[in-house]
Parts: structure tokens; C-alpha cells; sequence
């Protein structure tokens, strides 16, 4: 008897909670919604169950709408998602809608420029936007060339022939650039050079996990699981990383500030410089520690990925790769190229090749915002406090956008021509609006870096197939199996 009147209590519950949220959703009546749904669990049924890899195609699923904006449910939260440019336009630059809703909290990392309040973020993005000017990242040019040239003697060590994870080694060469630049710090100092990337993939990992999970979201529920103690397990190691390269910051800067106008610049061509002796906001050391999480993870994914991505596809089409191959050997003819600013200006395949590939595999693969006034998006007038969704992986390969054969790798997209007629934000591997990437310039300037080296050095080839590409559901976009590659030696040319 007991279990009926528990059951009929739930039902009961569930009933009056239906009724609140859609009261609460009246506004929002004529915009399409996700089905299957259930109260509570909202779309959670697309989800519970299901492997990574299912998960992330039922997301693309999802988007795959006509309608500009939809909406569905994680759990209890409504989220209005979009795969348009235009209606992506209108969340991401709309100031009332520059915070980031809860998830963002998961990744433990919310003093940041990452996840910061609006609030907190305009003042942190104020003080660190001069460290990403082209005076600066001229200054990390040749720091850049001395570690792709450790990386490229590391590579020509793999045996003939031998199929390698090449984003193990994107990863380590991405993680040591971006600490060594604007972190000022030698990774090769840590016990496990290669730790602190790998811990940080695991960790948006689990957290991404939290994201579907309904009761996962609920901290009283999270903290009795396994994926709880796994997080805080990496979050120590994690931390300790993060402690070595702040003590290391906070000798070097803690001295006042010398009067050698040559010193002072080439300090401030380090942005952890900036978190310790700004002029114009104070860091807490809370929020230098959570940058310095975010410029590692940002830096090192962005990066890694888009760079195995681009080697991955350049295998696949060895006449692509011969055209990038000697469109590099005439601007960069000597074995160990000198590389300016304007030589990366030289080279416009390369920027077509690298845009391709983030195109198709955007690190950020969906960014979410929340409004804190009410906001006009496509017409409608959305109270606030509402969630938004901008599927970029899903905008980045429409079919009305990029051609019929929007899921095929072709640099040619990128040419001036067709360039110039596609909306401003159907292309969006850095995000848009105010609250863009921070890094979006330095990450391009040392992705060209890194390909000039990889392809003047080598030729890759592949048995991978595009069919053979899949990815899990995770914070970022994950391939499935890894980036498996085959590297041969070219035979140099010396002038």
C-alpha cells in the first residue's frame, strides 16, 4: 500500500511541477521544442543510457532543425538552441547575454576569464587584452621556432612507418609553446611534462558528463559518485601543476617594477605578467590560478586539435598536402625556416587549409550563454535567466550555408571570393561577440608556426578514412580512437 501512495505522491509532484514550468514557459509557446520530453527529466531519455559516442550524435540530432531557434531541456532548464548565423549573431552580441549559465561552474575554473561573471570578466578582459597585441606576439616568435624544432627532432625519432596518436604530440608541442610564451615557464621543470594536458582533457571530460545527467547536477547527488572522486583526484594534481607555475610567476614579478623601458617590455610580452602587476585591476591569486587553467586548457586544445585535425586531413589528400608542401618551401626554402609576422602573410593556402579544418572540427564545438535582462532574439522576447545554446560543429557544416558537400574537407571554401558572400557568423571556431576567444589571434599565429615545420619536415599519410571519424560527447570535440597517423621523413632542401 505504501508504494502506491509514494507513487501517486510522485505523480502528483511531477504533475504540479509540469504546470510551473510550463506556466513559466507561456512566452515561449510557439517555439519548437525537442521531443521525447519528460517533467524533470526534461530530454534527459535522448541521453540516459546511451554511450559518449550516441550521446554526441543525439545532440547533433537535436539541431538538426529548420527553425532558427528551438528549444529543449536539460533536466528542468529550458535552452533555446540555434544552429543559424543570424540568430547566433543576436545571443552572442547581445550585452545582456554575455553571462554563462551553470555548466560552465563544472570545470571549476568560473574566477576566470573562461566562466567569470560578466561582472568579474569585463574587468579581467580589460587588463589582459593588451597581451595579445601583434607587437607581443612577434615577441613569442622565437620561442615558438625553438620548440617546434625540439618537437621536430622528438618526431623524426618515430620509427618508419609506425602509426602514431598524433595528438599526443600536438598536445605536448601546444601545452610547452603556451606555457613557455605567456606563461613564462618551462613544463620540462614538472616531474610528468605530459600530465598536466592529459589531466586537463580528463577533467572537461567528467565534467561534461554532468551536463546530461540529470541527478548529476544536484552537488548533494554528485559528491557520493565515482566521477566526484575521480575529479577531485585530478583537481589536486592539477593544482599542484598550477601552484609551481604561479610561485614560479610570483618571484619573478614580485619586485617593483624596474625603470629599463626595455625590461618593462619584454615583461609585458608575458601574460601572466599582467596578472600580478596590472596597473589597472588587482588579480586575487584565486583568479590568477583559474586563468592560468584556462590559458593551458585553451591554449593546448584549441591548438592540438585544430593542428592533428588539419595533419589528419592532410593525409587523407596528399594532393592538398603537396600544394601546402610547396606553397611553404617557397616562402621557406632553408631548413630551418626564419619566420617573420609578414612571411605568415605569404603564405594564403595555409590559412585556407587551417580555417578548413577548424571549420570542420571547431574545438568549441557549442557555447552556451544566459541572459540577465530580457532579451529580443528572432522576435521574441525571452524573460531572464534563460539558457541558450549556439551549436557551432552543427552551424559550421550546413548545407545551405557551406555547399552540398558541407562535410568534406575543402581549403577553396576560404578563398576571397566565397569569403565575402558567407554571413560573418556561420564561422565561429573562436567564438563570437564581446565575450569571443581571448587567444584566437595567438592560437592562429602559432598553429601556422607549427604547420610550417610539420609540413616542410614531413609527409603524412593515413588509413583513415573520413567515414571513419567519430567523436563522444565531451566539453570539447574528442575523436574517437585518436588522430592515427603514419609520418615519413622529406628529404631536405638546402640553399
Amino acid at each position: 500500500m505504501w508504494f502506491f501512495t509514494v507513487a501517486l505522491i510522485s505523480i502528483c509532484v511531477l504533475m504540479v511541477i509540469r504546470w510551473l514550468q510550463e506556466r513559466r514557459r507561456d512566452f515561449a509557446k510557439h517555439v519548437p521544442w525537442v521531443r521525447p520530453y519528460l517533467p524533470v527529466l526534461g530530454n534527459g531519455l535522448l541521453f540516459i543510457g546511451k554511450d559518449d559516442v550516441q550521446r554526441f550524435w543525439n545532440m547533433q540530432k537535436m539541431f538538426d532543425r529548420k527553425e532558427n531557434l528551438f528549444r529543449f531541456y536539460l533536466g528542468p532548464n529550458t535552452v533555446f538552441g540555434t544552429n543559424d548565423p543570424g540568430t547566433a549573431q543576436q545571443i552572442l552580441t547581445d550585452p545582456n547575454c554575455m553571462d554563462k549559465p551553470y555548466v560552465y561552474d563544472y570545470f571549476l575554473a568560473d574566477c576566470g576569464v573562461f566562466a567569470a561573471k560578466t561582472s568579474v570578466w569585463k574587468s579581467q578582459r580589460k587588463a589582459l587584452n593588451p597581451t595579445s597585441n601583434v607587437r607581443v606576439l612577434q615577441g613569442y616568435i622565437p620561442t615558438f621556432c625553438r620548440i617546434n624544432s625540439a618537437m621536430i627532432k622528438r618526431l623524426e625519432n618515430v620509427p618508419a612507418g609506425k602509426t602514431i596518436n598524433f595528438m599526443d604530440y600536438a598536445s605536448r608541442l601546444a601545452v610547452e609553446l603556451v606555457c613557455a610564451t605567456t606563461l613564462g615557464f618551462d613544463i620540462n621543470q614538472f616531474d610528468d611534462p605530459d600530465g598536466f594536458a592529459h589531466n586537463m582533457e580528463r577533467v572537461f571530460y567528467v565534467a561534461s558528463r554532468r551536463m546530461l545527467n540529470v541527478h548529476l547536477q544536484l552537488d548533494t547527488v554528485y559528491r557520493w559518485t565515482k566521477d566526484y572522486r575521480e575529479e577531485r583526484a585530478l583537481r589536486e594534481k592539477m593544482e599542484s601543476y598550477a601552484m609551481k607555475i604561479y610561485e614560479s610567476a610570483e618571484r619573478r614579478f614580485s619586485s617593483p617594477p624596474e625603470d629599463d623601458e626595455d625590461h618593462e617590455q619584454e615583461k609585458s610580452r608575458i601574460l601572466v605578467h599582467q596578472l600580478f602587476v596590472n596597473k589597472h585591476r588587482k588579480f586575487a591569486k584565486m583568479e590568477i590560478l583559474h586563468n592560468i587553467y584556462t590559458i593551458i586548457a585553451a591554449g593546448t586544445d584549441t591548438t592540438a586539435n585544430a593542428v592533428s585535425y588539419t595533419c589528419l586531413q592532410l593525409a587523407m589528400h596528399p594532393e592538398q598536402q603537396e600544394r601546402l608542401y610547396n606553397e611553404i618551401n617557397d616562402i621557406f626554402p632553408n631548413s630551418e625556416p626564419i619566420i617573420t609576422l609578414e612571411a605568415l602573410k605569404c603564405l594564403p593556402y595555409l590559412d585556407m587549409v587551417l580555417k578548413e579544418a577548424l571549420r570542420l572540427y571547431p574545438a568549441a564545438w557549442i557555447v552556451m550563454r544566459e541572459n540577465t535582462d530580457d532579451v529580443i532574439i528572432d522576435g521574441l522576447r525571452i524573460p531572464k535567466g534563460n539558457k541558450f545554446a549556439v551549436n557551432i560543429y552543427s552551424m559550421q557544416r550546413r548545407v545551405d550555408v557551406w555547399g552540398p558537400d558541407a562535410n568534406l574537407f575543402n581549403p577553396e571554401r576560404f578563398g576571397a571570393e566565397r569569403s565575402a558572400t558567407r554571413h560573418r557568423y556561420a564561422f565561429l571556431p573562436f567564438s563570437g561577440g564581446r565575450r569571443d576567444c581571448l587567444g584566437a589571434r595567438y592560437a592562429m599565429i602559432s598553429m601556422k608556426i607549427m604547420m610550417v615545420h610539420l609540413v616542410k619536415h614531413f609527409r603524412f599519410t593515413t588509413t583513415m578514412r573520413e567515414e571513419d571519424i567519430n567523436f563522444r560527447f565531451d566539453a570539447l570535440l574528442r575523436i574517437i580512437g585518436g588522430h592515427q597517423l603514419q609520418i615519413e621523413k622529406r628529404c631536405r632542401k638546402h640553399t
